[in-house]
């Protein structure tokens, strides 16, 4: 009978750790969900914001301007913001060895024209620093029909290094970001 108590002692001590482990991972895993759509929202609404002064600046030249005047150089999440022409090379930037860069060929731009929304890539390295990163892309088209531009925004993910250093010190507990060999600028 102590043998059987002490069996079911454990055994409800097990539990208990397990329903509070469950619970500090649903807790870890909804921070880490509201922090993902903040950056996603925050990206959103600036890649928008630079699309109607885009369209509404009447040239790539006074648009440039006013972006490069409105835009802050440390947003927190975005390394860089560049205006798209016709063309589909980077016509200005935040960045200036941004410009020029052809983005014709790059799958979220594709996407991006296709469904006139806002479209972000896959985890990339960027080529200046290999740190990681994600593009993303919005069609001035979606603002004004008759507008070819883009606005496209690199994306640091240095707000994923965060949270996944929450997860450190956690015994058992493993974490990892995976990402296709890809390197780009842009």
């Amino acid at each position: 009978p102590l043998m059987l108590e002490r069996a079911r002692s454990l055994e409800d001590a097990r539990s208990k750790q397990v329903v509070l482990a469950s619970q500090e991972f649903a807790s870890l895993a909804q921070h880490s969900a509201d922090a993902q759509s903040e950056v996603i929202s925050s990206v959103e609404t600036m890649l928008k914001s630079a699309a109607y002064i885009r369209a509404s600046a009447g040239g790539i030249a006074r648009s440039c301007d006013i972006m490069r005047a409105s835009v802050p150089v440390n947003l927190p999440w975005i390394r860089s913001l560049s205006i798209v022409g016709s063309d589909k090379r980077i016509q200005c930037s935040t960045m200036n060895v941004l410009v020029g860069i052809d983005l014709s060929e790059r799958p979220y731009f594709k996407k991006a024209r296709e469904i006139k929304d806002v479209v972000f890539s896959d985890f990339l390295f960027a080529k200046s620093n290999s740190q990681p990163i994600m593009v993303a892309a919005y069609p001035v088209a979606a603002i004004d029909a008759s507008e070819e531009g883009f606005i496209v925004a690199t994306v640091n993910l240095d707000w994923m290094s965060k949270i996944m250093s929450n997860l450190g010190g956690r015994p058992g507990v493993s974490a990892v970001l995976r990402s296709e060999e890809h390197t780009s600028e842009l």
